[in-house]
């Protein structure tokens, strides 16, 4: 388990270093280094309803309710797994620190080439559409799961972010911030590739299901709203966070 570092004075966070408020946590600007994010529970994970409400919680470990812990976790088991490789479509998770909200998890902020707070694949199609260099940044996505076999758990267009890497519109690249690691109970198809290479094309097919619907709406006019989108605050609302 991760404990945090009790030893280090409070990050002072406020309105001002706000990116982000969704459902769970809220993520902030780190104060004093703008390379990196903290995500921050929007209550101590011991008192969640989710786990207030579980019978069984006394037998669970803190990771089960804990998002930051979690995503703590697999982030770390990501950057052991890949190497070097691990920052073409994640980030890094740098740990646990204290803040005068409550325990946050610091991870790097995902920007663009300019300096930009990346958007959301959502947030991307509503002022983009889709575009071959956006396809091409999706297959290198997904193809990179499948070479270095890694699965992940929810890559929602709210869950992944398009990255400018120049001011040309070809120098696109995927960074999932969200839904890492398995779902399954049984981990079959950690163990046989035929199995997880379905499973991945199996949650593709979803991302692309997300997608279309949110095309389809583009094409009807039907304004942006829920998940991924770039609210009138200039704040995303990515409400799994």
């Amino acid at each position: 388990m991760v404990a945090s570092k009790n030893t280090v004075a409070a990050l002072e966070l406020s309105e001002a270093h706000l990116i982000s408020k969704g459902g769970h946590r809220s993520c902030y600007r780190h104060p004093s280094d703008s390379t990196k994010c903290i995500k921050v529970l929007h209550q101590p994970w011991r008192e969640i309803d989710r786990r207030l409400r579980d019978p069984l919680r006394a037998l669970r470990r803190r990771r089960n309710y804990d998002e930051n812990l979690s995503e703590y976790l697999e982030l770390t088991k990501l950057k052991k797994q890949l190497g070097v490789a691990h920052s073409k479509h994640f980030p890094q998770a740098y740990g646990l620190e204290p803040t005068n909200l409550s325990e946050g998890l610091v991870v790097d902020l995902i920007q663009d080439y300019n300096g930009a707070t990346s958007l959301t694949l959502k947030s991307f199609l509503w002022e983009n559409n889709r575009t071959p260099a956006l396809d091409c940044a999706i297959d290198a996505f997904w193809n990179f799961l499948k070479q270095r076999e890694v699965i992940v758990r929810d890559p929602f267009p709210h869950n992944l972010l398009v990255k400018r890497n120049g001011p040309d519109e070809n120098q696109l690249q995927i960074i999932q911030i969200d839904g890492f690691g398995y779902s399954d109970f049984l981990p079959f198809s950690r163990m046989f590739r035929g199995l997880r290479n379905r499973k991945l094309d199996s949650r593709r097919e979803r991302m692309e299901r997300q997608m279309r619907k949110h095309l389809a709406d583009i094409a009807n006019g039907v304004p942006p709203r829920g998940k991924g989108i770039v609210q009138a605050d200039n704040h995303l609302d990515v409400s799994d966070l």
